[in-house]
């Protein structure tokens, strides 16, 4: 029995002993095996992924610990985003790490967190806290997992960041248990003639190639024959892919040579949240809006800068001026050395190169810009465009709306920064507070809706896209629907869908016998809910019920019942 023991002890010690040898004598933040299903840089519609993203079984409430000593010095608590999410900082390394998407804290800070909560009367909230607050030890459990916010599925979301500046550290870096013996992917070559300084088969159109990619080589689909001249910019659509995932994940490492000479490199390990936008330049934009491909271009925009390139030659431009052969490799990477490689020839042939039409509005990425009319006005700050762009406006007539359709330059065209936009309404509305901006697609169906400011008939806004924009009304109040109420056999919460059709639902506030209580929201079902608490409200009685549910413009609904519990 005492050898047993003795055996067991032994094994459990080598088992932490294994795991906290990470980098920074870290421990993986779950016990279970670890699988990834998200990695760090991983390429999302308008961000870089911040973290990893761990496979908790398809299940919720598996186990959080820390992975350092240290103390919780952020609790975050929302219906969006990152959900219910942890801060802990580890003053031994001068890091904090992030667990996000939890299902709940342990009782200590779930304590604290409720107790602000019902101070505040506030739902969403982020509770800073003092390193004697919440003191933790490395293996202790912090949390549960769960699939709070904006998560797409149980899992738990982990960052590792500086604590000084900021920047997200790639957390395979310290390799957190993960295992990885599996090859990048190479799936399209993009080739993408430069404006008017560039030709591809006697085009100025970018064109696409599949490729194929088998033990680490990647070759076209089909046989293949690029024949350009000028100046040409190359993208490549590519994933990496781990042990036991059959997930995708993003490239760390694209290495980019021409006849043997590097001209582009990029690695990202480590990057600072205000360059995370910048993916938007590092990506093919209109690609990606069109047919949900992710082409990563391995050439800069003058406006992007963002740094992750530790090399760049006349910004990863390839200029084809010779009649000959140009070697082209790429070189993909992931955070364990596993690589693929991809090697084809451009041929140089002379071949005339388009111009483009006249600019009559030339913008520069590194200006402010204006452009007003008598009805619309739209102010783009310095630095808001990656690049100089000729700026496209047209008005089109509304019937139905408050104000004129206005497109204002192309929808395909990224904006780092947010602009001002001003348009003119077109017609009188008794309830000037109800007035909203729309960005419409060709129908006029809203895609995205903005408040903004009403003043001597001009409504103002801010937005982060060009497109398509009128002035619309709402006066729809939210709907308020029941789901589980007074059916406590089961289920002893009190649970509502609440949804708005035009603006969103803006806050939410229910009341049992008059008296504030915490409904917790989940935006990606529209659902709040109020676990019934018999400390908090009594049993065995009759309760009065009130929710007040409001839209951004504020539009109110009231639902009020009784229910006996």
């Amino acid at each position: 029995m005492k050898k047993l023991l003795y055996t067991f002890l032994l094994s459990l010690f080598c088992v932490y002993f294994s795991v906290a040898q990470n980098g920074n004598g870290y421990i993986n933040p779950m016990s279970h095996e670890v699988i990834l299903s998200g990695g760090f840089a991983e390429l999302r519609r308008n961000h870089f992924h911040a973290g990893v993203d761990y496979k908790t079984e398809q299940v919720i409430n598996k186990p959080v610990m820390s992975i350092a000593d240290g103390y919780v010095s952020r609790i975050g608590v929302s219906g969006t985003g990152y959900g219910n999410v942890l801060y802990i900082t580890h003053p031994t390394t001068g890091e904090m790490s992030l667990y996000a998407h939890l299902e709940s804290f342990n009782p200590l800070i779930d304590n604290i967190t409720k107790a602000y909560q019902y101070k505040n009367q506030v739902f969403a909230c982020n509770i800073y806290l003092n390193p004697e607050d919440v003191p933790v030890k490395q293996g202790e459990i912090i949390a549960y997992s769960g699939n709070t916010g904006g998560s797409g599925g149980p899992h738990l979301h982990f960052e590792i960041r500086n604590t000084e500046t900021g920047h997200y550290i790639d957390p395979l870096i310290y390799k957190m248990g993960v295992s990885d013996n599996v090859k990048p992917r190479m799936f399209m070559l993009k080739v993408y003639p430069q404006t008017g300084e560039g030709s591809l088969d006697g085009s100025s159109l970018a064109k696409k190639y599949a490729l194929t990619t088998a033990n680490g080589v990647a070759r076209f689909t089909n046989p293949t024959t690029i024949k350009a001249w000028g100046k040409i910019g190359l993208g490549i659509r590519a994933y990496d892919y781990a042990d036991k995932a059959d997930n995708t994940l993003g490239v760390k490492d694209i290495q980019l040579t021409v006849d043997n000479v590097e001209i582009f490199r990029y690695v990202n390990e480590t990057f600072h949240p205000d360059e995370s936008r910048y993916i938007l330049s590092f990506i093919d934009f209109e690609e990606q809006r069109r047919n949900k491909n992710y082409i990563m271009r391995c050439f800069v925009d003058t406006g992007n800068f963002m740094n992750v390139f530790p090399v760049l030659v006349d910004q990863g431009i390839l200029t084809i001026d010779e009649e000959r052969d140009y070697h082209v490799n790429f070189k993909l990477t992931d955070a364990y050395g596993n690589f693929s490689t991809f090697a084809f020839v451009i041929k140089g042939e002379k071949m005339d190169i388009e111009q483009p039409a006249h600019c009559g509005i030339k913008m520069p990425f590194g200006d402010a810009n204006i452009f007003e009319t008598s009805n619309v006005s739209v102010s783009i700050p310095k630095n808001s465009l990656y690049t100089d762009i000729c700026f496209d406006y047209e008005m089109s007539a509304s019937e139905n709306h408050y104000s004129d359709f206005h497109q204002i330059h192309s929808e395909f065209v990224p904006l780092h920064n947010r602009i001002d936009i001003g348009i003119k309404t077109t017609k009188p509305f008794a309830d000037d507070t109800k007035l909203y901006a729309a960005l419409v697609n060709a129908q006029g169906i809203n895609q995205s809706v903005f408040v903004g400011k009403y003043e001597d008939n001009i409504f103002t806004f801010k937005t982060r896209d060009f497109g398509r924009y009128v002035i619309k009304v709402d006066t729809i109040p939210p709907r308020i629907t029941p789901v589980n109420f007074a059916n406590f056999a089961k289920n002893p919460n009190l649970i509502f869908r609440i949804t708005d059709e035009l603006t969103g639902i803006d806050s939410f506030n229910g009341y049992i016998n008059d008296k504030w209580v915490l409904f917790e929201c989940d935006a990606k079902t529209n659902r709040i809910q109020y676990k019934l608490n018999a400390k908090e409200i009594g049993r065995n009685k009759r309760h009065q019920l009130k929710l007040v549910v409001k839209d951004a413009v504020g539009n109110e609904s009231v639902y009020e019942n009784s229910f006996f519990w």
